[in-house]
């Protein structure tokens, strides 16, 4: 399906998933030491997957049904990652809290074959300074979805999710000199670690 000037709403879904994409290959890149490139990658990926996740709720097009959307993200583990989702981006973009919401938990590899971070979220209770009670949505799914939990597991959790909706979402379309865009897939990298899901 290409997609076209005439379909806006699906123009919106393409770039929304792009934007996901996108960030998460950037978080994949953050170095160790450099925490603020993680957060404002993370920030970004997790802003792009709950402006996805507000466009299926209201969309009524192109065999799309808002109401079995909702259901069908809160009947999967996937899903309920994504609304977890929704805790962090309200508190990034309504409170403008920079919290300490990734960390680096270990750091394998060696010179010769390159480094690899892995982050994780903060766990809920360990948030410094607490979250705002203003903003609670998606809290309890933070706590047992995303806190504690590997930054690029729940990235891959949202993504995988987006990707298993049907009507399936549109791709871009192609580039401005006929290219058709590449699937999205993370680079491989040495060495793996346990339990990763890409080894």
């Amino acid at each position: 399906m290409v997609v076209t000037e005439e379909e806006p709403e699906d123009l919106k879904l393409a770039y929304c998933l792009y934007g996901l994409q996108q960030a998460t290959l950037r978080f994949d890149q953050a170095h160790w030491h450099r925490n603020e490139d993680a957060f404002v990658s993370v920030a970004e990926a997790v802003s792009w997957a709950v402006a996805l996740d507000a466009v299926l709720e209201d969309a009524t097009h192109a065999g799309r049904d808002g109401r079995e959307y909702k259901r069908v993200r809160g009947s999967c583990d996937d899903g309920k990652t994504v609304i977890g989702m929704k805790f962090v981006r309200n508190h990034v973009h309504h409170a403008a809290e920079m919290l300490s919401w990734v960390y680096v938990n270990a750091l394998v590899g060696n010179s010769a074959h390159g480094l690899r971070n892995f982050w994780l979220w903060t766990d809920l209770d360990n948030l410094d300074p607490k979250p705002s009670d203003q903003f609670t949505s998606g809290r309890g799914l933070y706590a047992s979805r995303i806190g504690g939990h590997s930054v690029l597991d729940t990235l891959l959790d949202a993504n995988r999710f987006f990707l298993s909706l049907v009507p399936a979402l549109p791709p871009l379309p192609p580039s401005e000199v006929g290219e058709v865009r590449v699937p999205f897939i993370l680079p491989e990298r040495w060495p793996p670690i346990d339990n990763d899901r890409r080894a």
